[in-house]
């Protein structure tokens, strides 16, 4: 809402346009944030929901049963994770790749899913075993792939790609030791990436 009495000579635009509703505005204690038009439909729709689910719990079936146990709190709190505790088991002492087909199709992947999820986890953590070195540590290295060049150096050793634009951009080329900031680090990308 527009707050009207605002003096707008010295124009505070937030002010003028949302002052009033955020003077006025309630967030009530079980709610983080609150807007005018979706939190109020959203609050709207639980209702309807509510209301539905509620009065008609044998014509919908397992899509109420499942909507009210969602909502039963207390249930859900003094179970913890007693019912996935099968599956955290499944998943823990999963070392094979038939261990881990059958950790997805307990995680209700259809045989499809399952087939193509395979190979791309695989090749995922074979990527993750052959890595050797954190980004820190390569640059940190004696021998690394990370080089640091500072504009100059850039503009000298690539005067077409990266000087140029250095310069059209603002940028001090000509001073070989402008400054400790003036530098760009980069991570070695023609090395090949193994998958």
């Amino acid at each position: 809402s527009v707050n009207k009495l605002i003096d707008i000579s010295p124009l505070d635009f937030y002010q003028y346009a949302c002052g009033a509703w955020y003077n006025d505005a309630v967030i009530p204690p079980d709610i983080h944030r609150i807007d005018t038009s979706f939190n109020k439909i959203g609050i709207q729709n639980e209702a309807v929901l509510t209301k539905i689910f509620s009065h008609n719990k044998t014509k919908l079936g397992k899509c109420g049963e499942f909507y009210n146990s969602c909502l039963d709190t207390a249930t859900l709190s003094s179970l913890g994770l007693t019912p996935q505790e099968d599956w955290f088991k499944a998943i823990r002492s999963a070392s094979t790749k038939l261990d881990l087909l059958i950790v997805l199709q307990l995680a209700g992947c259809t045989a499809e899913e399952v087939a193509a999820a395979v190979p791309v986890i695989t090749r995922f953590e074979d990527t993750l075993a052959n890595v050797d070195l954190n980004e820190l540590q390569e640059i940190e290295a004696v021998v690394s792939p990370y080089t640091a060049l500072t504009y100059y150096q850039m503009d000298q050793k690539y005067p077409l790609l990266l000087g140029s634009w250095l310069k059209t951009n603002g940028f001090n080329v000509r001073d070989e030791y402008s400054g400790s900031n003036d530098w760009v680090g980069f991570k070695d990308l023609t090395r090949p990436k193994s998958y």
